[in-house]
């Protein structure tokens, strides 16, 4: 009898279980959406910081290539 009470309780448990994963797989879901907004987040500063860095090289070399042409002692 013990042991039927045992299995009863298993099944109850492995129901609830069954009855909770889509639950489980929903907060997974959110979870992964809300870490890659993070990440997205922590990127953007990094990416800025490129985006500027290669404005101002480019700026860089279209100076240099105009005080190049105006200047003929400079050799370049």
């Amino acid at each position: 009898m013990l042991l039927l009470s045992f299995y009863g309780e298993l099944g109850i448990i492995k129901h609830q279980i069954i009855k909770k994963i889509p639950q489980i797989a929903q907060i997974s879901q959110i979870y992964e959406v809300c870490r890659a907004d993070l990440v997205a987040k922590e990127m953007r500063p990094v990416r800025v910081a490129i985006q500027k860095e290669y404005q101002f090289y480019q700026s860089f070399q279209l100076w240099q290539s105009i005080r190049c042409k105006n200047d003929p002692k400079i050799m370049c």
